[in-house]
């Protein structure tokens, strides 16, 4: 079938191009609603927490996108990978709000870094700041108030639990990993 007037390609990215690139990532209104419970939860923090002690590349799954060059903002339609980009997206909210918590002036910057690097990306054209992750119609206002550091509006939801989750174990972790340094 001719495709004239558009110009679509699928493409493998990693993670960290996904996260640091310069494009907004779209979940299509076709793909499933965000539906990772604890088990799939687990299993992520598991392999990025094995990531901060290895410090090695390490495979978290593949993320493959449509190229949309066609708006102000490049675009990518996320095919697959939706569920893992998501949770880590959450993940970073976690540890930016934890950051933003924290009356540590080493840290100070840490949030804005967070939200520059892997969270928002800016309109080339307006300068407008855009989340960078846009979820389908299902979770995304939820999604939004996670982005927007709004975690205490969202009502129950997959969002909400996840980002429970996560927070709890970072604080677990920090706290273990305290009294371990203070043995």
């Amino acid at each position: 079938m001719p495709t004239s007037g558009f110009n679509l390609s699928a493409d493998d990215y990693d993670i960290n191009e996904i996260l640091q690139g310069s494009h907004q990532i779209r979940v299509p209104d076709y793909q499933r609603e965000y539906s990772w419970s604890k088990d799939q939860w687990a299993e992520l923090w598991d392999d990025v927490y094995a990531l901060t002690r290895e410090r090695d590349n390490h495979f978290l799954g593949s993320i493959v996108v449509i190229n949309n060059k066609s708006e102000d903002i490049k675009t990518l339609e996320l095919v697959d990978g939706q569920q893992r980009l998501t949770t880590i997206s959450i993940l970073l909210c976690v540890i930016r709000d934890r950051f933003e918590a924290e009356d540590d002036d080493d840290y100070s910057n840490l949030p804005e870094l967070v939200n520059s690097n892997f969270l928002q990306i800016k309109n080339p054209t307006t300068g407008e700041t855009h989340n960078k992750l846009k979820l389908n119609k299902f979770h995304n206002d939820d999604f939004k108030r996670v982005l927007d550091g709004n975690f205490d509006l969202i009502d129950d939801s997959e969002i909400k639990d996840a980002y429970e989750y996560y927070a709890n174990r970072i604080v677990k972790t920090l706290y273990s990993e305290k009294n371990l340094v203070s043995m």
